[in-house]
C-alpha cells in the first residue's frame, strides 16, 4: 500500500451529552461498523462482533478525525466514575483480572478515562499527518485529551494483541497493567495504562508530541478548555 502524506487532518468530538448533529452521529456509526468488520475479518477475530451497537451507543464520547468530509479514523471514550457502586460492575471492568483491579483500588484511582475500539480506514493505515502515521495519531489524540482533563486519574486502553496496537502505545508512553493480559472472546488482548503523574506537557509523546499537538489549536492546550471541536494548523 502505497504512503500518503496529509497536510491537514480535523479532529471532532462527538458528545452526547451536548447537541449532536444526526448526520455526523450516523456516518460515525457507518464508518466504526464497516472498518471494524474489515479489520475483524483481516485479522482473523472471529470472537469479536460489531453487528451489535451497544458498545458504540454506550460511548460518551466519539473522537473523530477527518480528511475533508472523509472519517478517518475513530476511538471510541467512555468515563467511569468509581465513585458510584454501579460503575464498579460495568462489563469492562469486569473483564479486567484481579490484579489490575487492586492497582486501580490500591492506587485510590476513582475517575477513569477509557478508549476502545480504536479503528483506522483501511485505505489510510498507512497515511501520515505532519510525519506520523493516523495509527499513532489517533491514540495519542485521545491521550491528549486525558491530559487535558484534569479531573480524571487514569486513562486506560486494551488493544488487541493481533493488531500490534500495544506497541504503539507503549511508544505513547503506556505502561501494562499488572496483570492486565486476557483473552476475551477468543481474542487476546492487553490492558495498558497511563497515571496522571505520567503526562507531562511536551514530554511525554517524545518524538510524536508536536505532530500530535497540532490536532489540537494553541487555544485549547494552553487553557485545557473542553472544547468540543479541534483542527490541526
Amino acid at each position: 500500500m502505497k504512503m500518503k502524506e496529509y497536510d491537514f487532518v480535523s479532529m471532532e468530538l462527538l458528545d452526547k451529552k451536548k447537541q449532536v448533529d444526526k448526520l455526523a452521529y450516523d456516518n460515525a456509526y457507518e464508518f466504526w461498523q464497516t472498518e471494524w468488520s474489515i479489520a475483524i475479518s483481516d485479522l482473523g477475530l472471529e470472537g469479536l462482533s460489531v453487528n451489535i451497537s451497544d458498545k458504540f451507543v454506550s460511548a460518551d464520547e466519539i473522537l473523530v478525525l477527518r480528511e475533508g468530509g472523509n472519517i478517518v479514523a475513530l476511538a471510541l471514550i467512555n468515563h467511569i466514575d468509581l465513585n458510584f457502586a454501579a460503575y464498579k460492575d460495568i462489563s469492562y471492568l469486569k473483564t479486567l483480572p484481579d490484579d489490575a483491579m487492586a492497582f486501580i483500588f490500591n492506587n485510590g484511582i476513582k475517575k477513569i478515562m477509557t478508549s476502545g475500539y480504536n479503528i483506522v480506514c483501511r485505505k489510510y493505515r498507512r497515511a501520515m499527518i505532519r510525519g506520523l502515521f493516523l495509527s499513532v495519531a489517533l491514540p495519542g489524540a485521545a491521550i491528549a485529551l486525558f491530559e487535558m482533563r484534569s479531573e480524571f486519574d487514569l486513562f486506560m486502553g486494551m488493544p488487541l494483541i493481533a493488531s500490534g496496537n500495544q506497541r504503539t502505545l507503549a511508544r505513547l508512553g503506556m505502561k501494562d497493567m499488572p496483570g492486565g493480559s486476557i483473552t476475551i472472546h477468543n481474542v487476546k488482548a492487553q490492558f495498558m495504562y497511563m497515571t496522571r503523574d505520567d503526562v507531562r506537557l511536551g514530554k511525554h509523546f517524545g518524538k510524536y508530541d508536536e505532530s500530535i499537538r497540532s490536532l489540537f489549536p494553541y487555544e485549547s492546550m494552553a487553557h485545557r478548555t473542553n472544547t468540543r471541536m479541534y483542527a490541526s494548523l
